[in-house]
C-alpha cells in the first residue's frame, strides 16, 4: 500500500507534499513497501521540486540513498538539487562501498559524471571494497567517454592521475 506522502512525492504534487508535511501524524521518514522513503522515491522518478521541498523540512532526517537513486535513474535535475544541499553526503557509500560517482562511472552515465564532478564536495579517489576508484572502473569498463570532462580547457581537472583522459595503449 502506498502512503499518501509517497504517492504525492512520486507524482510530483508539491502542493500535496506541502500540505502533508504540515499535517499532524504524517511519518515523513516512513518507508514504502520497497523500503524507500518519500524523498528517495521522488528522487528516483525525477521530482526535483518535491526533493527540494522535502530537503527543506528538518524532520526529513533520513536522506541516505537519495543521491544513489538519482544517479541510478540519471535524474540530472534532482542531482543539481542534491548537490546544492549540505544535508546530502555526496560521498556516501552503499553496501558495496560504492559512491554515486563510482556507480555513474561504472554505468557510463556521462552527464551524471560531469555533474557530480562539478561539485567540489565530490571525492574522486574513494575506493570500493576491491580498492578500485571511479577512474579505474571507467577505464576497465570501457566508459572512456565519461572521462572527457578533463579534456584541455575543462575548468575542473580533478582526477589524481595525470593521464586520466588518454586512451590506454595496449601492447601485444
Amino acid at each position: 500500500m502506498q502512503r499518501p506522502l509517497h504517492w504525492a512525492a512520486e507524482v510530483g504534487h508539491a502542493m500535496c507534499v506541502r500540505v502533508l508535511l504540515g499535517a499532524e501524524g504524517v511519518e515523513v521518514n516512513a518507508e514504502n513497501g520497497s523500503g524507500e522513503s518519500a524523498i528517495v522515491q521522488a528522487a528516483a522518478v525525477g521530482q526535483a521540486a518535491v526533493v527540494k521541498l522535502l530537503l527543506g523540512d528538518p524532520r526529513v532526517d533520513d536522506v541516505r540513498g537519495v543521491l544513489h537513486a538519482a544517479v541510478r535513474e540519471r535524474q540530472l535535475g534532482v542531482l543539481e538539487v542534491l548537490l546544492e544541499s549540505e544535508r546530502v553526503d555526496v560521498n556516501e557509500q552503499n553496501e558495496d562501498r560504492e559512491t554515486s560517482l563510482y556507480s555513474a562511472c561504472r554505468n557510463g552515465h556521462e552527464g551524471v559524471v560531469k555533474l557530480l564532478l562539478g561539485s567540489l564536495r565530490v571525492a574522486v579517489d574513494v575506493a570500493d571494497e576491491c580498492r578500485e576508484t571511479p577512474l579505474h572502473l571507467a577505464i576497465r569498463c570501457g566508459h572512456l567517454e565519461t572521462l572527457k570532462w578533463q579534456e584541455p580547457g575543462c575548468p575542473r581537472q580533478r582526477w589524481a592521475y595525470p593521464t586520466a583522459c588518454r586512451r590506454p595503449t595496449w601492447s601485444h
